[in-house]
């Protein structure tokens, strides 16, 4: 089974500590927190029905006139957008290169991926489909340049959603997960999509080897490949291992895609699961590599591509 379990650290940006999220209530945004140029929006959104809450990051003075990329943030596993948010140090994102952090909420904290083997009845996909809708109709945002990265139940939901709707991002991540097999099946993807990769070889949570109800992580990222016309041969880019941390990385490449697109698959050798680069996870799901940092490293992959 999809087994999590998390203590909520605090993060070197101690977002969650800044912000209190409100309860249910009207259908609009509002200011809840600012910090080093980063304004914290909560909202909630009715689709279908439902109210749906969001959490935005957004530059608190804009530094250019031009629209900006946005990332869609999914959370783990009985996670929130400030617990999410926290982990990555989204707001440094936000700070230092002006783009939008959006981190919607799942439903009872819980995504709704896998086709047959869960009982939600929550559809996801619309809902996330209506965020990236509001969010660059709202604010400075160009729907060219929307990627998205999940954690765990969060990377699940990522590929999901890009199956589902290709053509809306411009780049997904998936950390610390691999794709469903109903999912995989099911996956009508046409339009390639680049995509990065991290999983940890003990992860316990997600084997990295696959299980019952998840593919293998090279199964995840030969998917990827596939979907985008790559060569299904990576080529090996070689071993990080610049900390004395229990781990090592591993960097393969799946090129020559169609459409400029590439596939990066990190291998953290020894990796539990865990968020690469986080300081402040929980001991119990493993070792947490030092010697990739997740955040940036996907925005530096996301930051290539654009939707045409």
């Amino acid at each position: 089974m999809d087994r999590e379990f998390f203590s909520s650290g605090i993060g070197r940006w101690c977002l969650a500590t800044m912000l209190v999220i409100a309860g249910l209530g009207p259908v609009q945004a509002r200011d809840i927190g600012s910090f080093e140029n980063v304004t914290a929006v909560q909202e909630q959104l009715v689709v279908n029905g439902r109210p749906r809450s969001v959490m935005m990051l957004k530059p608190t003075v804009p530094t250019t006139t031009e629209r900006v990329p946005a990332i869609l943030l999914l959370e783990y596993l009985r996670g929130t957008p400030v617990d999410m948010a926290d982990l990555t140090e989204a707001s440094a994102l936000v700070r230092d290169f002006g783009v939008y952090v959006i981190l919607p909420a799942s439903s009872n904290g819980r995504w709704n991926y896998g086709a047959t083997s869960f009982a939600l009845t929550q559809d996801d996909v619309g809902f996330l489909t209506a965020v990236i809708d509001d969010a660059v109709r709202r604010f400075p945002i160009d729907a060219r340049r929307i990627y998205m990265g999940g954690y765990s139940n969060g990377a699940q939901m990522t590929q999901r959603y890009i199956c589902d709707q290709p053509s809306r991002i411009a780049a997904g991540a998936v950390i610390s997960g691999s794709i469903h097999h109903d999912d995989r099946l099911r996956c009508a993807a046409s339009v390639p999509t680049p995509m990065i990769i991290f999983h940890g070889t003990a992860d316990e949570q997600i084997n990295f080897n696959g299980n019952l109800l998840f593919s293998s992580s090279l199964q995840t990222a030969e998917l990827w490949a596939s979907r985008a016309g790559c060569s299904l041969v990576p080529q090996n880019l070689g071993v990080i291992d610049g900390t004395d941390d229990g781990t090592s990385v591993q960097l393969n490449r799946y090129g020559n895609c169609s459409g400029g697109a590439r596939v990066d698959h990190y291998i953290i050798a020894g990796g539990g699961h865990t968020w690469p680069g986080s300081l402040s996870f929980s001991t119990p799901l493993g070792l947490t590599t030092q010697d990739v940092a997740a955040t940036p490293t996907m925005w530096q992959f996301f930051r290539q591509f654009a939707r045409p």
